[in-house]
């Protein structure tokens, strides 16, 4: 696990990249999307505060596919829970979120390259896949992991065919 410190003015976060998991989570108030892309897209040199040594930090080349998200905005639409529920076979067993609004982000990891997804399922339930946009994750204040699973399965494509069918 690398651990970065980054500051821009008063404000502090801690980037943590886990090579084996091939995960980032980043600690810290949640920051503009442009800046997620430069902190991960750019080399820097940075000076290790414990061991006071200069060091490269590699671009992670491929962090746009690390994970995908279904974020259903439940507080616009109560209904969505019928949604969830009929969908509950492509949904359950990922890491699961609770956002601070009372809606709901399943993580999935993205299926590889070449895949493209549209910007939304249905009304009121957006992807967040491939780089386009990004999701909070709990420490986030007002972020909570529901369920016991930490397990990120891969996008299930039939949740996709079903969706477009239904447009």
């Amino acid at each position: 696990m690398k651990t970065l410190r980054l500051q821009k003015g008063k404000e502090r976060w801690l980037v943590r990249y886990d090579e084996k998991n091939r995960s980032v989570t980043v600690e810290g108030p949640a920051p503009l999307s442009g800046e997620i892309h430069d902190w991960l897209s750019t080399p820097k040199h940075v000076v290790d505060r414990e061991s006071g040594e200069m060091i490269l930090v590699k671009p992670v080349e491929s962090w746009t596919y690390l994970t995908d998200a279904v974020d259903v905005d439940l507080y616009k639409d109560p209904e969505l829970i019928d949604w969830i529920e009929d969908n509950g076979h492509h949904l359950n067993g990922t890491l699961t979120h609770e956002t601070r609004s009372g809606g709901r982000h399943y993580l999935f990891k993205h299926p590889g390259d070449g895949v493209r997804f549209p910007s939304t399922l249905r009304s009121r339930v957006d992807l967040k896949a491939g780089g386009t946009g990004y999701v909070c994750f709990p420490p986030t204040e007002g972020y909570r992991q529901l369920g016991t699973t930490r397990r990120v399965r891969t996008f299930p494509m039939k949740l996709l065919e079903e969706a477009l069918k239904a447009k």
